[in-house]
């Protein structure tokens, strides 16, 4: 088949998100089952979830769910996930063995060496203390930017809908955020951002090149009169 056609006819099925949640870092499903989940979950970062689901009026079956993770541990329940519920929205893809990333190509990915169970410290940041090369496994990146820009210019311009970001990249998030902000892609194409930030002072060594209170500075840039962006701190809700 020809790749132009192919890549053509994947594209097509984005054409139905009327509104649009991507779930970035996935980890082993938990975002999903209580996103699918008719129960209420009253933990403080999911209160906050289901608190902007009800501002927007939006139930799960509006959306197109758009899930990553890069942890190949979870690949399987990931799919089965996947398999399971994918007539309970509008379009549901899961991206295992994933990382959103700036470009298109192969990355390394850090398994936790300190929680070798669930691994949920896993992530993209070499620097982080459960970091190591003897634990490093590579997988594909993906140009999140290039991807929310593709989707949100459908969510936003054909439907007239909402996109949700949800961010628990285990450190990668400062990374991510300063790069679809230097490409103006955060404040034109994303309405709510929910964003985990993580403790730089005791989860990163010395060397890791992020700033004090970084996470402060990028709620300030996008809390710009003309960025639309709302940033919820799910640590802080």
């Amino acid at each position: 088949m020809d790749e132009k056609v192919e890549s053509g006819s994947q594209e097509s099925q984005y054409l139905r998100c009327r509104n649009t949640f991507f779930d970035l870092g996935a980890n082993s499903g938990d975002t999903l089952k209580r996103l699918f989940s008719k129960k209420a979950d009253r933990s403080r970062k999911y209160r906050s979830i289901g608190a902007v689901l009800r501002k927007t009026n939006l139930t799960v079956g509006s959306m197109c769910v758009l899930s990553f993770e890069g942890n190949p541990r979870f690949s399987r329940q990931l799919q089965l996930f996947q398999r399971r519920h994918a007539h309970d929205c509008l379009l549901l893809e899961v991206f295992s063995e994933t990382a959103v990333y700036f470009r298109n190509e192969n990355v390394t990915f850090y398994l936790d060496s300190l929680n070798s169970r669930t691994q949920p410290g896993s992530s993209l940041v070499s620097e982080k203390v459960t970091s190591t090369q003897k634990n490093a496994v590579r997988i594909q990146g993906i140009d999140f930017g290039e991807l929310l820009e593709k989707i949100s210019i459908i969510t936003h311009e054909y439907w007239n809908g909402v996109v949700i970001v949800k961010m628990d990249l285990e450190g990668f998030e400062y990374s991510l955020l300063r790069n679809l902000i230097a490409r103006g892609l955060l404040c034109k194409n994303v309405d709510y951002l929910l964003v985990e930030f993580h403790d730089i002072a005791t989860k990163f060594r010395d060397d890791v090149g992020v700033p004090s209170q970084v996470d402060k500075l990028l709620k300030w840039l996008a809390n710009e009169n003309q960025c639309k962006t709302e940033v919820i701190d799910l640590e802080g809700t």
